[in-house]
């Protein structure tokens, strides 16, 4: 088994036609904190709480400008300049060409690589946090927790970010879906088989079972209506609920009491088959059609 080399799943970039109303509605429907357009091209970055105990970071979820909903990036954060070393060191015994990425406001000094299928992938050491302190809110999620990714070949898309950043891999279903961990959540990143490279969804945790309670109602007096949920999925045993952003159909995950991996020496990779009556939700309930796209 490698060794961990980063150490959680900093922040995602993902594309949308219109970055602007997309983080409007993210900002006024579960308050998220919008840092704004940065840069010409009118990208858009958005943070939430934070880790426990932690000031918020300053970005999570990044919205790019493209012609419709699609996956622009991944940023894992490694804990100093020599674990970035490491990672370095790692790329180039794998012949994975990369480039420096200096020290901004997004975070410390990096590198940028590509993985399979034209993904583009960034680690960097943690930035300094976000000092403005956030308003007070029932909704606003507390931390990203993982991106769900569509790619033509999952197992091989897997097997790319165990080798290379010393992922591991926690759960499969079939030949289809595998779901991959940084640090001791039963996953951070999954993969599940398309035509071509897309996200499925991006999820965020929440703070416990009552906020969904909480969410629930706050959405629904406001006319917008849940895509999912709330159930709990099999894989990652986590509570959930799904929402669509309407002008780009980003797919936000708010989830809580997701499964842990605290035993490393003696953790075996879950293997199911693939049931969707009961893998998706063991509650019962199926998904909808366009959960399943």
């Amino acid at each position: 088994m490698r060794p961990q080399m980063v150490q959680r799943l900093a922040a995602v970039e993902v594309t949308v036609p219109s970055p602007a109303d997309a983080a409007t509605f993210l900002a006024s429907v579960l308050d998220f904190e919008r840092r704004g357009a940065n840069g010409p091209d009118g990208t858009e970055h958005l943070t939430a709480e934070g880790e426990y105990g932690l000031q918020p970071p300053p970005r999570m979820l990044s919205l790019v400008p493209g012609p419709e909903l699609g996956i622009a990036g991944l940023t894992f954060e490694v804990g100093s300049a020599s674990a970035l070393t490491v990672v370095r060191e790692r790329l180039d015994q794998l012949g994975v060409d990369h480039e420096p990425l200096d020290d901004d406001w997004a975070g410390g000094a990096g590198i940028r690589f590509g993985a399979p299928r034209a993904l583009r992938v960034s680690c960097r050491v943690r930035p300094p946090p976000f000092t403005l302190a956030l308003a007070p809110s029932d909704v606003r999620p507390r931390r990203l927790g993982h991106v769900n990714l569509k790619v033509p070949d999952p197992q091989a898309t897997a097997s790319f970010f165990c080798d290379a950043l010393g992922l591991r891999l926690t759960e499969q279903l079939g030949e289809m879906l595998f779901f991959l961990r940084v640090r001791s959540d039963h996953h951070n990143l999954a993969f599940r088989p398309a035509a071509a490279p897309s996200v499925h969804h991006v999820a965020f945790e929440i703070p416990g079972w009552d906020s969904i309670r909480v969410i629930c109602d706050h959405l629904a007096a406001r006319g917008h209506a849940i895509e999912y949920g709330p159930g709990r999925h099999a894989p990652g045993h986590q509570l959930f609920l799904y929402l669509r952003e309407p002008s780009s159909g980003l797919r936000l995950e708010l989830f809580t009491d997701m499964a842990h991996i605290d035993d490393e020496e003696t953790f075996r990779p879950i293997r199911r088959e693939i049931n969707r009556a009961r893998s998706v939700n063991v509650w019962g309930p199926a998904p909808p059609a366009s959960f399943l796209e």
